[in-house]
Order: C-alpha cells, then sequence, then structure tokens
C-alpha cells in the first residue's frame, strides 16, 4: 500500500515484547472518504479505470486490489490508521478498527507529515498459540524475516528507501535501503555477494518477443550464493514465489 501511494520512505517498526507493529509512509496519504473505506472487507480504491471490459482492475498499476488485508488484520489485533493527505496537508486524520469494527474517523492535528502511518497494538490478542511461539523467538530472526520478505520489494523499488527497525537495544537494523538511480545498482547494493565480490552493477542482459520483455541480471560467480534467496524472479514487477521457472 504504502509503494502504491508514491511513497519515497518507508519504516517498518517491530516490538516483540509489546506485540507491536507500525508501518510509517511519506506516500499520498487519505483524505476522510478514503480513510472512512479502509480496513472495510472487499474495498479498494485503487481501481480508478473500474472493473468492465477493456478496464485493468488496477491490476496493472498496482500491488494489491483486493482489499482484504488490512480488514483481515483488523481481526488480530487494535488497527490504528493516521494519514495526512499531499493533496490537502492542513487536514489529518485518524480512525481505530478492532475485531472489524471501525471507530468514528477524528481529526488528527499531532500527525505533522504527509503520508500514512499503520500501527498494529495488541496483535494476536485471540490467537495465544501464536503470542507464545513469538515470545519465545529471537526478535532478531523475525526481523530479518520481515527484511527478507520487504528485499525484493526494495530490489524493484529503487527509488523507495525501505527500512526495519527492533526495540531491543541490542537488534540491528536488517534491511536499510538508499535511493539508487535503477534496479541493476539496487541489485548490486542490496544482495550480499554483491557488495563483496562486484563493486561495479552486476551484468544485465535483454530479450523481447512482440510485447513480452525477459530480464536477466547476474551477479558475480566467484562466491556463489549459500542459498536461494538471491534467486528472485519478478513479473510486471511483482515479486513471484518459488515456482517452475526459478528452478530452471
Amino acid at each position: 500500500n504504502s509503494l502504491d501511494a508514491g511513497s519515497s520512505r518507508i519504516q517498518v517498526h517491530i516490538d516483540l515484547a509489546s506485540f507491536f507493529l507500525e508501518v510509517r509512509d511519506n506516500g499520498a496519504g487519505m483524505g476522510p472518504d478514503d480513510l472512512y473505506c479502509c480496513a472495510l472487507p472487499g474495498h479498494t480504491s485503487k481501481p480508478r479505470g473500474g472493473w468492465g471490459p477493456g478496464a485493468d482492475g488496477g491490476a496493472a498499476a498496482t500491488y494489491g486490489f483486493r482489499g482484504e488485508a488490512l480488514a483481515s488484520l483488523s481481526h488480530f489485533c487494535t488497527l490504528e490508521i493516521a494519514s495526512r493527505p499531499r493533496g490537502d496537508p492542513s487536514q489529518a486524520f485518524s480512525k481505530v478498527v478492532s475485531d472489524g469494527r471501525s471507530a468514528p474517523i477524528a481529526r488528527a492535528p499531532e500527525r505533522r507529515e504527509v503520508g500514512t502511518t499503520v500501527t498494529c497494538r495488541n496483535l494476536f490478542f485471540n490467537r495465544p498459540v501464536v503470542r507464545k511461539v513469538l515470545q519465545g523467538a529471537p526478535e532478531q530472526r523475525e526481523l530479518c524475516a520481515v527484511a527478507s520478505a520487504l528485499r525484493p520489494l526494495a530490489l524493484v523499488n529503487p527509488s523507495a528507501c525501505l527500512s526495519v527497525h527492533g526495540s531491543s537495544a541490542g537488534a540491528s537494523c536488517p534491511l536499510s535501503t538508499a535511493r539508487h538511480p535503477s534496479v541493476r545498482h539496487a541489485f548490486a547494493a542490496l544482495l550480499p555477494q554483491t557488495r563483496a565480490h562486484a563493486p561495479a552493477p552486476p551484468e544485465s542482459t535483454e530479450a523481447r518477443r512482440g510485447a513480452m520483455r525477459v530480464s536477466l541480471l547476474l551477479a558475480s560467480p566467484l562466491e556463489p550464493a549459500r542459498s536461494r534467496e538471491t534467486q528472485l524472479l519478478f513479473v510486471n514487477g511483482r515479486p513471484c514465489a518459488r515456482c517452475a521457472v526459478s528452478e530452471r
């Protein structure tokens, strides 16, 4: 959602001990009308072109358009959404959603920056088994898991700065990206064996057939990856799960 809003800075804050998760961005933000619909089941504001014949339903230009992520999340935590729209920065609004039920929208004058902050408090309050697992998990391991999920998005959005932060004093920041001029430069900066053995951007090649274009980035073979985490597949700029193509 932050990337779809045109954010150039996205920060993820995690506190396992408090079952707290927060995502802050400096994107387009939302006015009261969009904020009212936000987190409603099945609602989305992304397919501006509609769903009729010839319309793309928002799928070609956005990462998500089903409108279920925040609605589902609100059943597992107290969800707070605060936003100041870029189109009207003099106004800021917030609302709280818990167990699928939303409180009335309120003004949020304390929010001074344009963009949106989504805060999850009391995560998994109704899932004691999940809580028990998280309580026994090292925070650094969970931070790295979140960073691994975000790293592919950072690669194909080189103009956005993404970072992941923990709460404990000993937790390091597993992901903190800078802006890069291209995907190729982001690839070189973000993948460990590329940073160590190929200071220049990796080799790239491209093939076209009709409207289809396939691009490939290859890092130096001097230090083979010890896992398949750095073997990444994207379709239309979207990270894809493991499939037959990634095995070849």
